[in-house]
């Protein structure tokens, strides 16, 4: 049977990151990682939540409930670094819940368009100060 940490090995390989990178982009020390990987260390359950939702999978999967990946993500999302996977939840976390209340669709929606609108003003200072 394959552990946890095996599986979590198996998905890290997969998506072509290193230890070092998936550490960093689980803010956790790489040694920690290591030894989640070779089994000598439990996975605790928040650090399972992130896995799975960095890698695409479910919990039950890392957890050898089930046997399919069930990436829930299109392939073509797959060529992004693990910084930017965690960078991505942080956003989607800070962004549509309000402590642990996902927000409405409409209050998802102004969110949306004022990051957006956002980004765009970033951009331009950005721009400006490259040019300076």
């Amino acid at each position: 049977m394959i552990t946890t940490g095996q599986r979590i090995k198996r998905l890290r390989e997969r998506k072509g990151w290193t230890q070092l990178e998936l550490a960093a982009a689980l803010n956790i020390n790489n040694s920690v990682l290591s030894r989640i990987e070779s089994g000598r260390r439990p996975v605790e359950d928040e650090l399972l939540v992130r896995l799975a939702d960095l890698f695409g999978t479910s919990t039950d999967y890392l957890l050898g409930r089930a046997d399919r990946i069930s990436e829930s993500r299109p392939a073509y999302l797959s060529d992004r670094s693990p910084l930017e996977d965690a960078f991505l939840e942080r956003l989607r976390r800070a962004a549509f819940y309000d402590d642990d209340r996902e927000l409405t669709d409409e209050e998802k929606r102004i969110m949306m368009e004022s990051l957006i609108d956002a980004a765009a003003s970033i951009k331009k200072i950005i721009s400006r100060t490259a040019r300076s």
